[in-house]
């Protein structure tokens, strides 16, 4: 009986491990694509660019564009940087595609990261929409020329919103370029969503927003007072530019769609393909169309070209001092050796303060005397010890995970053998029970989450 049970657990373990291996192995069959491929999106849900995206989805995914779903997933922090961070590190096996407009372009040069397009294969350039300089409906600016004068009047006094490292932030050190002395003080907060949030909530007083999301978040009570653009834009003719106020700032941007470096180049031309068909679709125009984006398309030497141009004029604009992240991995070390001084001190102290035996101590089997190790005493330790040794495996599983060490799959199944292992005390017992455990919560989640559900961990 014991022999078949343990069969079927090595059969078990072996299914789930061929499947991840299978899932994470890059395929290089000519037939692609056979499962869904991920776009990354690394701002938060309602922004520009996650609106942009789920159009061009519901676009591929209505006219049939390609064979498999679009899955978007939401990446979200440091301006832009987490997830194409994640999309660069990605398998480049053409099931995991990012979407980043010119911040790729703007966050090296603010030193948030040490890469920028050489990082990534770019697929194409889809749609173009220029920059709206806008305040709360309501507010004490009424046109640029005033809010600038006053950012110089009363230099890192007015407010602005801005992802930094990012396009809004850049936008906001273009404008301070060409007015002498005008200086405003940084808020940082996040994509167009978040920006909004914090304009209508007073948090901030001004901020830069493209013209989808000024389309998007008109009604809500946001007022556009600039135009960053050679010309007027049609839908909104009432909004001056910049140049017309002797401002000379022009500020758009294009979104860009990338694959991580390597992959193969039959599947970029195939998410070319479907980039261009989504792009030249009636309903998608439409839909552009209603955002005020205009329909571009670039790919392949075209887009090299814009590419080498924007980071000439991004490069021109100065940032100050490099954005410092913040050191996740360090902040986890240091939180371990923090609740390794706190379990040693309080060790220490229950000893001093543990009353002297009144009663004979036992005797081991030697005959030796086992001073404080009466029943009360053994049940304190246990009781401490688990906890201490749950919280210092979660904290260790938790640095390794953001050094991206090792799959997440590998990690939790070691997580729960290692920790089984100490709360069960090497009983035998129920180590087979702890195995199966661990590769149905280790691999089998990871193949159900990515490979069937497609929910990105």
């Amino acid at each position: 009986m014991k022999n078949r049970v343990g069969h079927l657990f090595a059969r078990c373990m072996c299914f789930c491990l061929l499947a991840v291996l299978n899932s994470t192995v890059p395929v290089h069959a000519a037939d692609y694509p056979k499962k869904p491929v991920k776009i990354v999106v690394p701002f938060a849900p309602g922004g520009g660019s996650d609106t942009f995206v789920r159009i061009v989805q519901g676009v591929v995914q209505s006219e049939e564009l390609l064979e498999q779903r679009l899955v978007v997933i939401n990446r979200p922090g440091a301006g832009g940087t987490i997830g194409s961070q994640y999309a660069k590190d990605s398998e480049p096996d053409g099931y995991t595609v990012l979407n980043l407009h010119d911040g790729i372009l703007s966050a090296r040069h603010a030193g948030q990261t040490e890469y920028g397009p050489e990082a990534f294969e770019p697929i194409a350039a889809t749609g173009r929409t220029g920059s709206m300089v806008c305040v709360k409906a309501g507010s004490r600016w009424t046109s640029l020329p005033q809010l600038l004068q006053a950012a110089s009047d009363q230099p890192n006094t007015i407010t602005f919103a801005a992802n930094l490292g990012a396009l809004s932030h850049f936008a906001g050190l273009k404008l301070e370029s060409a007015f002498d002395g005008a200086h405003f003080r940084y808020v940082p907060t996040g994509g167009g969503a978040k920006r909004f949030g914090d304009l209508i909530g007073e948090h901030v007083e001004v901020s830069v927003f493209a013209v989808a999301e000024y389309a998007q978040f008109k009604d809500g009570g946001l007022q556009a007072i600039a135009f960053l653009d050679a010309e007027r834009h049609p839908a909104f003719p009432d909004v001056r530019t910049a140049r017309e106020d002797d401002i000379d700032v022009v500020w758009d941007l294009i979104q860009y769609w990338w694959a991580p470096k390597g992959t193969p180049q039959h599947r970029v031309d195939r998410i070319v393909k479907m980039l261009r068909d989504a792009m030249a679709s009636a309903a998608m125009r439409q839909r552009l169309e209603e955002l005020m984006i205009e329909p571009l398309f670039l790919s392949g030497q075209p887009l090299q070209k814009e590419l080498l141009k924007r980071e000439f004029i991004i490069s021109q604009v100065g940032t100050g001092d490099p954005i410092e992240l913040p050191d996740t991995p360090l902040f986890v070390i240091l939180a371990t050796v923090l609740l390794g001084i706190v379990a040693v001190t309080q060790r220490h102290i229950m000893k001093r303060q543990r009353p002297a035996e009144t009663n004979p101590a036992p005797a081991d089997t030697a005959g030796q005397t086992l001073a404080g190790v009466g029943p009360e005493h053994i049940e304190q330790k246990t009781s401490l010890r688990l906890p201490l040794i749950t919280a210092a495996m979660l904290l260790i599983f938790c640095l390794l995970f953001s050094l991206r060490i090792a799959p997440y799959w590998l990690l939790s199944t070691s997580f729960i053998l290692i920790l089984g292992t100490c709360l069960l005390h090497h009983s035998r017992r129920n180590m087979s029970a702890l195995i199966a455990v661990a590769v149905l919560v280790g691999p089998g989640c990871y193949y159900l989450f990515t490979e069937v559900l497609v929910i990105d961990i």
